[in-house]
């Protein structure tokens, strides 16, 4: 929960700004503004975020192709993120939370536990995998919500007018209404 009230926080207070928003910080897999083709360095990782070799010929000029089969597993990618996130004590929150380190073991224990009353290693393997993919849908819904809409310069550049004003604004600009028929809604949860 702490990895995502950070990430999200700060998302939505610079949404879709080029260098400030970790959740339009993708490379080598994917980039969203011709600024990330040359690299750049991204504020809330603190960290340059390289246009390598794997983004120049195996990611990026073929993401269209990537998307879907990224997004079937890109619940692994948060799970990865949360260690991270609770391993690193200079977190800009305090360092780890306890309650969070529990609630992450306890889904580590309980995921395993539960794929294991299948009653073979094959319906283990198709439970786990098929489970991630489905998340991954959400994924689709927020990503194609973001990705679509204009990415902006970081507020101290040349050009302020540019970033899309104030936090409304930037908001309303930086989001697309995706709209499911409404036997959707409980999927997507409203999003």
């Amino acid at each position: 929960v702490a990895w995502w009230k950070a990430t999200h926080n700060v998302h939505h207070a610079m949404p879709n700004t080029v260098d400030c928003d970790p959740d339009i910080a993708h490379l080598p897999v994917f980039a969203l503004h011709k600024k990330m083709f040359e690299g750049l360095f991204n504020k809330y990782h603190g960290r340059v975020m390289e246009f390598d070799w794997a983004a120049r010929n195996i990611f990026v000029p073929y993401q269209h192709y990537w998307y879907y089969p990224i997004m079937a597993f890109a619940r692994w990618n948060l799970y990865i993120q949360s260690v991270l996130f609770l391993s690193n004590s200079n977190d800009g929150h305090k360092g780890r939370n306890m309650l969070d380190l529990m609630a992450l073991l306890g889904f580590f224990c309980w995921m395993p536990t539960l794929a294991l009353q299948l009653p073979s290693w094959v319906e283990v393997v198709a439970f786990v995998l098929l489970s991630h993919a489905v998340a991954g849908l959400l994924n689709v819904q927020i990503t194609l919500s973001h990705f679509s809409q204009p990415i902006f310069d970081s507020p101290d550049k040349e050009g302020v007018a540019k970033y899309g004003g104030d936090f409304f604004t930037r908001n309303v600009i930086s989001s697309l209404d995706v709209a499911f028929s409404p036997y959707l809604d409980l999927f997507y949860c409203g999003l």
